[in-house]
């Protein structure tokens, strides 16, 4: 069974986003825009900025996801070695 991991931060309005943040470093953005959600990696910076991190196993932002994939990469991302998620190249978001 996947753990629920809870966002940190929500927005309202017609782009809703979340965000997650892990002890490993690393953090998830979600955004939902006309019921589609996309998705991505994020190396949090402050309470609401961060960089885009592409240089993980979980690749580039994905879009066209459901809630339950969504949470099924919260979840991986979450637990990724801590390691192996300080390395990497990233582009600022």
């Amino acid at each position: 069974m996947t753990q629920t991991f809870e966002p940190y931060y929500t927005s309202d309005g017609p782009s809703q986003q979340r965000l997650w943040r892990f002890q490993n470093g690393l953090g998830a953005s979600v955004v939902k825009r006309n019921d589609a959600l996309e998705m991505a990696v994020i190396k949090p910076t402050g309470d609401k900025s961060f960089w885009l991190h592409y240089k993980t196993p979980f690749g580039p932002p994905k879009a066209g996801l459901t809630e339950d994939q969504v949470q099924q990469f919260i979840s991986e991302i979450a637990t990724y070695p801590s390691e192996l998620a300080k390395a990497g190249q990233e582009a600022k978001s």
